[in-house]
């Protein structure tokens, strides 16, 4: 059963240290953009995370991620299935761009000059120096700027890297924007983050992340269930991206 006492502060660091192994806690975090909010739990056990909407209006996709493998599985509760696919992505484009220009078009000859489609912009999160304490970790501030829009990262590098949530397996080399790459950037750096601010020219929250408490959990092994599909689930074959 979860522990349901809810530590903040430095009794959250605490507890966590006495933990040497791994760090089994459950995260609950608030995600907005525009009109649409997202209340998210991130259920963490040694190497296993599993992420879920809160929400009961609806059945929610259930992600469960394995470090070790960066094996992912969605769990659909609607038709009770499930498909299980590799985290490991090829390249996309904004991340690795170059500024190499591919030639014309085969076919076209000489109908006129080419103009190679636009580059994505490569992003790379900058360290402000800033410090600060939010729920007993230490956080850096970190940047992304682009076209006018300026994130704000406040993460940390004392809890497991960070997965976003999705609800069906992802598109690669589709379009990526500072919207899209920032989960990914922080990824790479094995940063956890516990307030996101992403802010327009005019100075209006276009999007945002917060995590606002951080519970440590002992777990039997029947909540280890928690970290598969549960029984009598259907096994669907991913989309072959």
């Amino acid at each position: 059963m979860f522990m349901s006492a809810t530590l903040t502060g430095a009794a959250v660091l605490s507890a966590l240290v006495l933990n040497a192994s791994a760090l089994d806690a459950r995260v609950q975090a608030v995600s907005g953009q525009g009109q649409d909010r997202s209340e998210l739990l991130y259920t963490i056990a040694g190497n296993r995370m599993r992420i879920e909407r809160t929400e009961t209006n609806q059945p929610h996709v259930v992600d469960i991620v394995v470090f070790d493998s960066n094996a992912v599985t969605l769990v659909f509760p609607q038709n009770h299935g499930f498909i299980q696919f590799s985290a490991e992505a090829e390249p996309s484009p904004g991340l690795g761009a170059t500024n190499s220009s591919p030639g014309p078009p085969p076919g076209l000859g000489n109908a006129g000059p080419f103009i190679p489609p636009p580059v994505m912009e490569k992003l790379e999160l900058q360290d402000t120096g800033r410090k600060t304490n939010l729920l007993g970790f230490e956080c850096k501030l970190y940047e992304l700027k682009q076209r006018g829009r300026a994130m704000e990262i406040w993460a940390t590098d004392q809890l497991p890297d960070f997965e976003p949530y999705v609800e069906n397996q992802q598109r690669r080399f589709k379009p990526h924007f500072i919207e899209d790459q920032w989960q990914e950037l922080l990824r790479a750096k094995k940063l956890f983050p516990l307030l996101v601010k992403l802010r327009m020219e005019n100075g209006s929250e276009r999007m945002s992340f917060e995590v606002q408490s951080i519970t440590p959990q002992h777990f039997t092994e029947e909540d280890m269930k928690l970290f598969a599909p549960p029984a009598g689930y259907t096994r669907l074959q991913p989309l072959p991206f």
